[in-house]
This record gives C-alpha cells, structure tokens and sequence, in this order.
C-alpha cells in the first residue's frame, strides 16, 4: 500500500474512534450535568480535538511508512 493511501485510511478511522469516544464521554459528562449549553460546547471541542488526533495520528502513519 502506497503511505498516502495508509495515512489516509488510518487518518479516517482514528477520526470515528476519536468521535466515537468523545461522544462516549460527552453522554457520561451530560447524565451528571444538566443544560443544553454545555452539551453543545462539548459537541464542538469533541469534534475539534478528534479533528486534530487524527490529524496527527495520520501524518504519524505516514512518516513511519514513509521511512
């Protein structure tokens, strides 16, 4: 497989993952906690930080198979 290709791919599924548990903890965090408020702004920094993990984890796959 071309390291393009495999930094694109785990690049997508480390992005579901990261989501995936975000929401995870973002529905832990809303049963204890009450407002509609911070469940939005948990939505948004979960959608940021996953952005950014699976940035770096793909840009990570590629310089491992780029070497």
């Amino acid at each position: 497989m071309k390291p393009e290709t495999l930094a694109i791919f785990s690049f997508l599924v480390s992005l579901i993952a990261y989501e995936f548990l975000g929401l995870l903890f973002l529905y832990a965090a809303a049963i204890s906690s009450t407002g509609f408020g911070v469940f939005v702004t948990g939505l948004v920094t979960i959608a940021i930080f996953a952005i950014i993990g699976a940035l770096l984890t793909g840009l990570k796959v590629y310089a491992i198979e780029r070497s």
